[in-house]
C-alpha cells in the first residue's frame, strides 16, 4: 500500500509532497473514479457578503453507500492588500447559497493573506449509517504564486458534516472579503468514487 507523508503546522510544504499524496490516495482507492467536475472559470468574490465561487451540484445517489467518496482540488487567490479575506469550503448543501449548512474556514490560520494563492486538496467519504455522513479530511497550502511551495494554512484532521445520499446535493466554495477580486478562484475539479466492492 501507498505511504502518505505526515505533515505538521511547521513543515515547509511543496506542491509536489501534495500531489505526491494524492497519487499514493488514490492508490488506496478500490473504485473507479470519474470526473463530476471539472472547471478552469474565473470566479471572485463581489464587495461584501458571501459570494458563491465554484459550485458543482451532485446528481443524487452519487455518495449513498458508506465508503464511496469525492477528492476535490482547488486553487484560490487572494489579491495583494490588507483586508480581511474569508474562504469557507461547503460539502454538502442543499442548495447553492443558502444559510445554515456546515462550512469549513479554509484559512483560519491567516484572517488576511496578501498576495498568496492557496491549492486545497479535499477527500470526503461518506458514511451511510442513520442520517448519512460526509468525514472531511482537508489540507490548504498557501504560496507567493501558484503552484510553489508554501506554508501549511490548514490541516484539518477530519470534519464531519451531514449529507443525504438520496438527494441532489451542493459542493462549493464562497468567499467572504471588503472589495471586490479580493478573492478569486479559477480551478475547482472533483473526481467522485464508489466504495470498493
Amino acid at each position: 500500500m501507498a505511504t502518505l507523508t505526515t505533515f505538521t503546522a511547521a513543515t515547509t510544504i511543496r506542491s509536489a509532497d501534495v500531489n505526491a499524496n494524492f497519487v499514493a490516495l488514490n492508490t488506496q482507492i478500490a473504485g473507479a473514479m470519474r470526473t463530476g467536475y471539472a472547471s478552469r472559470a474565473t470566479i471572485t468574490n463581489v464587495l461584501t457578503g458571501q459570494d458563491v465561487l465554484h459550485t458543482w451540484t451532485m446528481p443524487a445517489g452519487t455518495m449513498s453507500a458508506t465508503g464511496d467518496g469525492y477528492i476535490l482540488r482547488a486553487r484560490v487567490g487572494f489579491d495583494a492588500n490588507g483586508n480581511t479575506k474569508t474562504l469557507r469550503f461547503y460539502p454538502s448543501r442543499a442548495a447553492s447559497g443558502t444559510g445554515g449548512e456546515t462550512a469549513i474556514v479554509m484559512n483560519p490560520t491567516t484572517a488576511a493573506p496578501s498576495g498568496k494563492y492557496a491549492d486545497v486538496n479535499i477527500l470526503a467519504l461518506y458514511s451511510s449509517a442513520g442520517t448519512g455522513s460526509l468525514t472531511i479530511s482537508a489540507m490548504v497550502v498557501t504560496g507567493a504564486t501558484a503552484g510553489t511551495g508554501g506554508v501549511l494554512e490548514y490541516a484539518g484532521g477530519t470534519e464531519t458534516v451531514t449529507h443525504i445520499g438520496a438527494n441532489a446535493r451542493v459542493v462549493e466554495f464562497t468567499g467572504e472579503a471588503t472589495a471586490t477580486g479580493d478573492i478569486l478562484q479559477d480551478l475547482m475539479v472533483i473526481h467522485t468514487f464508489k466504495a470498493a466492492s
